[in-house]
């Protein structure tokens, strides 16, 4: 599910945007209420934005599904930040 096709909006909508995108989004019932506040949280929270913003990048078919709970799982301080000198 990518939360920007649902709301139709790109990468850089700022917030105060999405609330906007969100109204436009369940008026025109393209997709499930569901589906459509589920985007809005992945968007407005900000560790949740990164996955989001990230699988835009990849097709659809490479993608596995992450839940709330996988994402919560993760801290982001034990994650190890590489420069552009280190070899991976």
């Amino acid at each position: 599910m990518n939360p920007f096709k649902i709301l139709n909006i790109d990468l850089m909508t700022e917030p105060q945007d999405v609330m906007k995108a969100v109204s436009t989004a369940l008026k025109e019932k393209k997709y499930s209420a569901r589906d459509i506040v589920m985007a809005q949280k992945m968007i407005i929270h900000p560790q949740q934005r990164i996955f989001a913003t990230a699988s835009c990048f990849f097709p659809p078919e490479s993608q596995i599904p992450i839940s709330d709970n996988d994402i919560r799982k993760i801290e982001f301080d034990e994650l190890e930040i590489l420069t552009s000198f280190d070899r991976v």
